[in-house]
C-alpha cells in the first residue's frame, strides 16, 4: 500500500532565469506473508520517503536555454528478495536513485531542436543487515549526449542522438576500487528520418548502434564481452483516408546477427532476426 503527495512549482524570478522546486513524499507499507511455513510468518515494511527534485534554467535569449536539475527516486524490494524472512537477512531499504544532469538547449529554428547535456546517475542499494540502514552505491553511470531533431523541411523530418557512457559497480560497501558495471556500452548512435512523399505516402528508415559492453561486472574490460553491433530499420505508411491508415514496419533489414543484453555472467539475448509487421489503424 502506498500513499503519495507530490508538489511541484516552477518559479519565474524573471524572464531568463527559472527555477524549478518540488518533492513527492510517499508513505510505503508491503506486507509479505510466508506460506512455505506452518507458522505462516508475516514480514512487514513500513517506511516514510521523501523524493526531493530541483532545477535552474538560464535563458540568455529566446532559443537558448542552459539548464542544471538534481532528482532522487526510490524502487522498493519485492518479490525474490523477500524469501529469507528472519530479520537478519530481509532486505527492507528500497533502492534509491541520484540523478545530476546539466546541459544545453538550443532551437535552430521553430521546427529544429539540438541538446546536449552531462548527467550522473548512483544506484543506492539497501543490504541486509538486520536493521535495514546498510547502504552501498551498486552502480554510478556518468556521461553526455547530444541530440539534434526536428523539420528539416515541409517533407523531411530527422532525428539523430549520440551519448557516450561510463559505469562502475560495488556490491560490499567494504570493497575496494569499484569495479566496471555490465551492460553500459562505450556508446550509443542513433539515426531516424522520415520522408513524406505526398499527402498520403511517406517512408522511413534509420539505425541503432551501440559499443561494447561488458557481460558481468569485472575490473578485466576483457572478462565477457557483448560485441558492438549495428541494426538497420525501415518503414512506409498509407493514408487510405481521414480516418485509415496502413503502416509497414521492417525490422532488422541487414538480418545482422547481434546481441542486445547479458541475462547472467554466461547467457546473452540474441537479437530478432529479420522481421516484418504490418498495421492497419483506424481513429474515430
Amino acid at each position: 500500500e502506498i500513499t503519495s503527495i507530490s508538489l511541484q512549482d516552477q518559479i519565474s524570478i524573471n524572464e531568463n532565469v527559472l527555477v524549478t522546486i518540488g518533492g513527492r513524499f510517499d508513505q510505503m507499507e508491503l506486507t509479505v506473508n510466508d506460506t512455505r511455513t506452518a507458522s505462516g510468518a508475516t514480514t512487514v515494511n513500513d517506511r516514510d520517503i521523501f523524493s526531493p527534485r530541483a532545477g535552474l534554467t538560464l535563458k540568455p535569449q529566446e532559443n537558448v536555454s542552459f539548464f542544471v536539475a538534481y532528482s532522487e527516486s526510490f524502487y522498493p524490494k519485492a518479490g525474490e528478495q523477500y524469501k529469507k524472512q528472519s530479520a537478519g537477512s530481509a532486505i527492507t531499504d528500497p533502492d534509491t536513485f541520484e540523478n545530476t544532469e546539466i546541459g544545453f538547449k538550443m532551437e535552430i529554428n521553430p521546427d529544429l531542436l539540438f541538446t546536449a547535456n552531462y548527467f550522473d546517475s548512483d544506484n543506492v542499494v539497501g543490504r541486509a543487515d538486520g536493521e535495514g540502514t546498510a547502504e552501498t552505491t551498486n552502480l554510478s553511470v556518468d556521461g553526455f549526449e547530444l541530440e539534434l531533431k526536428g523539420q528539416i523541411s515541409d517533407q523531411l523530418y530527422a532525428a539523430f542522438g549520440y551519448a557516450n557512457y561510463d559505469g562502475e559497480t560495488t556490491f560490499d560497501s567494504t570493497a575496494g576500487a569499484m569495479k566496471n558495471a555490465k551492460e553500459i556500452p562505450e556508446s550509443t548512435l542513433t539515426g531516424w528520418i522520415n520522408y513524406q512523399v505526398n499527402d498520403t505516402f511517406g517512408w522511413g528508415i534509420g539505425f541503432t548502434s551501440q559499443g561494447e559492453s561488458q557481460i558481468k561486472d569485472a575490473a578485466d574490460k576483457e572478462d565477457g564481452i557483448l560485441p558492438d553491433y549495428t541494426r538497420w530499420d525501415a518503414a512506409a505508411y498509407w493514408t487510405l483516408s481521414d480516418d485509415l491508415s496502413v503502416q509497414l514496419n521492417i525490422e532488422n533489414l541487414t538480418d545482422t546477427v547481434y546481441f542486445p543484453h547479458a541475462h547472467s555472467t554466461h547467457q546473452v539475448s540474441v537479437g530478432e532476426e529479420l522481421n516484418a509487421r504490418v498495421s492497419l489503424n483506424y481513429s474515430f
